[in-house]
């Protein structure tokens, strides 16, 4: 058996209950998310939180949104946590075209986007539903 000094230390933050977990996580900016979960039991909330605002700069690179629309395509249930989505214009008129392509196979999959601001000329008249 292990010594009290060489067992791991479990941070604190981790022994809390879910509830106040939850209270923590709806608190808290998608924009300032840290490089990982503290622990294993904390990954489901820093999903949540990494999901919820996802904001793009195309004018730097276009890699980054690509590799996001791959993910929730790949993993429809992280489109879930999806609450708000910035999709710059892209820095070359020649990726606008397929930022536009992107963003609509993306949006069915965000079934909870409360906020979107799009600076691609997109045709939001097709995500309203005809029930």
């Amino acid at each position: 058996m292990l010594s009290p000094f060489r067992r791991l230390q479990i941070d604190r933050f981790s022994t809390l209950p879910n509830e106040l977990l939850d209270l923590v996580a709806d608190r808290l900016d998608g924009y300032n998310v840290p490089g990982g979960p503290l622990s294993k039991r904390l990954l489901p909330f820093y999903k949540r939180i990494k999901f919820r605002t996802a904001v793009f700069d195309l004018w730097s690179d276009f890699v980054p949104f690509c590799r996001f629309a791959q993910l929730i395509s790949d993993d429809p249930s992280k489109g879930r946590l999806v609450k708000t989505l910035q999709v710059p214009s892209p820095h070359r008129p020649s990726d606008e075209d397929k930022a536009l392509a992107i963003t609509e196979r993306l949006i069915p999959l965000l079934p909870n986007l409360i906020d979107i601001d799009l600076k691609i000329d997109f045709p939001l008249h097709q995500l309203v539903r005809k029930d």
